[in-house]
């Protein structure tokens, strides 16, 4: 991980050194944007997009992420959490509870919040 960090800095993300990472992941975009946690672990063949974030929530828990797993744009992993093999986390979402093996996360249904015109 001490040249994937050394590469994210340049391009604006960040890979803590001590992350656990099995083979090289996927990044369709880059490491725009993306925060990993220095404690966090992702699995082998794992393929994540643009400004994800995989962070600790209080002390040093961080997610726990398996094989194989897809994590959309803008999505947030946060905690200690355990991320089973073949997940799909789509755009947008927010992780804080752990999830199954082969599920799929989305985020919330979009509100449309309409504002009169007098």
């Amino acid at each position: 991980t001490f040249w994937l960090n050394r590469i994210a800095h340049k391009r604006g993300g960040y890979i803590g050194r001590g992350a656990e990472i099995a083979g090289i992941p996927s990044l369709p975009h880059g490491l725009h944007g993306i925060y990993i946690s220095r404690y966090a672990s992702i699995g082998a063949g794992c393929r994540i997009y643009q400004n994800v974030t995989i962070g600790q929530a209080g002390g040093l828990c961080a997610p726990q992420i398996g094989d194989g797993c897809l994590i959309g744009a803008n999505a947030v992993l946060v905690g200690g959490i355990r991320v089973g093999n073949g997940v799909k986390i789509g755009a947008g979402a927010v992780v804080s509870e752990d999830v199954p093996a082969y599920a799929t996360v989305v985020a919330q249904p979009p509100r449309v919040l309409v504002r009169e015109i007098a």
